[in-house]
């Protein structure tokens, strides 16, 4: 693909981030060696009104239609104009935006009478239509008007901001990226923001083969200090952090990096202080041996854009210190993860500087986790995802198939459960849903479980199990212990990495994978452990809304539930795709996560219609025949889930309430100790092979299911309704399946009896008239091939965009 990188230089030229993202850009496109890369250059100074004018003009009148697709950063880049714009934001014009004075006119008051036509066009729906008038009409008035135009001035932030309008309309760029949730969020930036994907830059700072190692480093450094490199410009606030230090009593150094035009007041106020060093500018060699010797790394701006400074000190293994109003820096640093986030005080950042030089052991766990969290800040890893949206337009469709491959793509995919053998939902939708996909590409299970094995389920899929370490059940045993829950997943984010065995078998296995699928958000940090490159998230449940529902009425589960979202906001937004099982899971996402959910796409659950024989009426009542069934026979299935243990209770009230008739209890929500009604006519199966599940679906007459709580989908239903066992189910048992309302019973749960009742009384052919309905649509829209569809299609259009497959 022919690609055009669209750079503005600065006049006069002093690089900053826009040329560091971009020449980093240029340079992984360049690697990758799959596109001819253009990096155009033009000078665009922007010291009057002028000077934008002439920027915004030039950009627009660009005829660039010889590239399969430009990338633009900036202001006034993305004025051009082509089919294939994709627009990563570092920011426009702040002046002119947040930085804009509060207390200033949003708009010109009392215009002479010759503005009249700009400004009538200024009020009018920015189109690109109108672009050249506006271009004209702001001339002539700049002409006539100078003193109107003065930067910054209402009348100029009209302008540019309906310029930008045209520009950024989602209708004018291919796709639109912006480098940080703050940029995302900032008002009047994006038009429709939630359309915009965020996507944080990578580092390029890199140490070149004659760089001492760390060891080395620490043995070189003379003294211990604390160190911080910024543009020492007043937004920065290196004000701030000479505040804070100088009410330390501590021989530790501060070191300051960087120039600007604050250099000379910020001396001053050091310079009774001969514990501060300022350094001045350092070379890439140099600032990479600084974040590598520090002790921690203070960076504190005031609502940066991004702030590259922190993922380049938390790659070199340096915990990172700032303040919650420092913007995008809050996004990469995890207050008492990888670095702090205090208050923007000198007090509170005093504080945290000396709680870290008087807790050694907190400062090398910080900094053990540092390197980690930033891993995934990589180029492969976010130009894979910031070029996906790209067509190739000039090269056949069909010379893209697996047989042009030198191997099929592999995913791997990391579970804190065995998906063999099949005993519960989850383990239903993780074996069905991977076993589609090998019919396209080489997948790897690799399970927590409870013993070590491996098995090769199908052609192309492989599953590992390895058992749960004994330090795993001290960790998780801990936790049930204090809770009374279950909460093995959960416990996985921590106790995974005391299992050497499945850390070894990860890394063996994403060795030469394209993708790593998180099935459930917990193991993310451990696959970051392992592997660079990119993750796809598969949400099965809500996690912090079914953890919510099991850790009901106990006091301390705040600070628990709290980390679980956090748990899964790391993941989302680490993650270049999530897939759940409903659209209502995903409008939930964007519920808790507002601006952080990457892209979606809907894997419904389902089920194997082939491999479930559907069975009317008749044949049904002559199996029950045989079988010495009277009377009507009641199933309900589910695993241990706190939902379904809920559900399980309101099944054994129903089967108390009706003694008449039998009640059949499958699965592992056997063992719940909180069901206790063991009448007469009350069947308890437990775990059951898969003929004999398909025995009972056979033989039953009705399946409930009285759900109320959880996420998701139930898979039961499909089960049900595939066997063409008529159901009757709560509307929430419902949720996220497309079936006609004719084909299941629906009730609240205390309507069940009458409902029961009712059924009854129903005839054979009314039966078999909402089964069949039934598993008409089961097969339409939710037998597995169909499910995994949008999974599949979403990995050949991406893997095809980054030149993987």
């Amino acid at each position: 693909m022919k690609l055009a990188l669209l750079a503005p230089s600065p006049v006069p030229y002093t690089p900053g981030g826009a040329e560091n993202l971009l020449s980093g850009l240029y340079d992984a496109l360049r690697q990758q060696g799959q596109h001819q890369i253009e990096l155009l250059k033009h000078p665009t100074p922007e010291h009057s009104f002028a000077d934008l004018l002439h920027g915004y003009r030039f950009y627009s009148r660009l005829d660039l239609t010889h590239f399969d697709a430009i990338i633009s950063c900036k202001y006034p880049a993305w004025m051009a104009q082509h089919p294939q714009h994709l627009c990563w934001m570092l920011h426009p014009l702040r002046g002119l935006y947040d930085s804009y004075p509060a207390d200033w006119p949003q708009a010109l008051h009392q215009a002479p009478e010759a503005l009249n036509p700009l400004l009538s066009l200024l009020a009018r729906q920015p189109e690109r239509a109108c672009l050249e008038d506006s271009f004209a009409l702001a001339e002539a008035a700049w002409s006539d008007h100078p003193e109107l135009f003065d930067l910054p001035s209402p009348l100029v932030r009209q302008i540019v901001h309906f310029w930008d309008r045209i520009a950024l309309h989602p209708e004018a760029l291919h796709a639109r990226f912006c480098i940080s949730r703050t940029v995302q969020q900032r008002p009047n930036y994006f038009q429709q923001a939630h359309t915009v994907q965020v996507l944080h830059p990578p580092i390029s700072l890199k140490s070149s083969p004659s760089s001492p190692s760390k060891t080395e480093q620490a043995h070189q450094a003379a003294t211990p200090f604390i160190f911080t490199a910024s543009r020492l410009d007043a937004p920065k606030r290196i004000d701030l952090i000479l505040q804070a230090y100088q009410r330390l009593n501590t021989s530790v150094e501060l070191h300051i990096a960087g120039t600007g035009p604050q250099s000379a007041y910020l001396q001053a106020c050091a310079a009774q202080d001969p514990r501060i060093r300022f350094l001045g500018h350092l070379t890439q060699e140099q600032l990479l041996c600084a974040y590598q010797q520090a002790e921690i790394v203070l960076f504190t701006p005031y609502n940066e854009d991004y702030g590259l400074i922190a993922p380049e000190a938390l790659s070199q293994g340096c915990p990172v210190i700032t303040t919650s109003d420092a913007g995008g820096v809050t996004e990469i640093v995890h207050h008492q993860h990888n670095g702090l986030i205090v208050p923007p005080s000198a007090s509170a950042l005093a504080l945290a500087i000396a709680s870290l030089l008087d807790h050694p052991q907190e400062r090398q766990r910080l900094a053990q986790n540092a390197q980690p969290s930033v891993a995934h800040l990589n180029w492969p890893t976010q130009l894979a995802q910031l070029i996906a949206p790209l067509k190739e337009p000039s090269i056949p469709e069909h010379l893209f198939s697996s047989s042009h491959s030198a191997r099929p793509l592999k995913i791997v995919v990391a579970v804190t459960f065995p998906a063999w053998p099949v005993q519960g939902g989850g383990q239903q939708r993780l074996y069905q849903l991977y076993r589609q996909l090998a019919r396209h590409y080489q997948v790897e299970l690799v399970c927590l479980g409870a013993r070590n094995a491996s098995h090769q389920l199908a052609d192309q899929l492989m599953h590992h199990e390895c058992a749960y370490t004994p330090e795993q059940h001290r960790i998780s045993g801990g936790l049930h212990q204090r809770l009374d829950k279950d909460l093995t997943d959960v416990a996985a984010y921590y106790s995974s990495f005391y299992n050497p065995q499945w850390l070894a078998r990860l890394q063996q296995a994403t060795q030469d994978a394209d993708y790593v699928i998180t099935c459930h958000p917990f193991l993310h940090a451990a696959i970051r452990g392992v592997w660079d490159g990119p993750i796809l998230y598969e949400a099965q449940d809500i996690e912090p809304d079914v953890k919510t529902g099991l850790l009901a009425g106990l006091d301390d589960a705040g600070p628990l539930l709290t980390l679980i979202q956090q748990i899964e906001r790391r993941c989302l937004q680490d993650s270049q795709l999530v897939f759940t099982c409903s659209q209502q899971d995903q409008q939930r996402l964007h519920q808790l996560y507002p601006y952080q959910v990457p892209p979606q796409r809907v894997v419904p659950n389902g089920v194997n219609t082939q491999e479930t024989p559907y069975t009317c009426y008749a044949e049904r009542e002559a199996r029950r025949t045989r079988l010495g069934l009277t009377g009507e026979s009641l199933l309900f299935m589910g695993s241990l889930h706190p939902p379904n243990i809920e559900a399980a209770q309101h099944f054994l009230q129903l089967a108390q309430r009706f003694p008449q008739h039998e009640f059949w209890l499958v699965g592992s929500v056997c063992q719940a100790p909180e069901l206790h009604y063991s009448g007469a006519n009350l069947r308890t199966f437990g775990l059951v092979s898969e003929a004999q599940r398909q025995a009972l679906l056979a033989s039953a007459t009705l399946a409930l299911n009285p759900m109320h709580s959880g996420s998701g989908t139930n898979l039961k239903m499909l089960d049900y309704t595939a066997a063409g066992l008529p159901v009757l189910s709560t509307p929430f048992g419902l949720r996220g399946l497309n079936l006609p309302q004719d084909a299941v019973y629906q009730a609240e749960q205390s309507h069940f009896s009458v409902t029961i009742e009712a059924y009854t009384q129903t005839s054979a052919a009314e039966r078999d008239y909402r089964a069949s309905l039934a598993r008409q649509k089961t097969e339409q829209e939710y037998d597995w091939s169909v499910c995994a569809e949008p999974l599949i299609n979403w990995l050949a259009q991406s893997s095809r965009a980054t030149g993987l497959y």
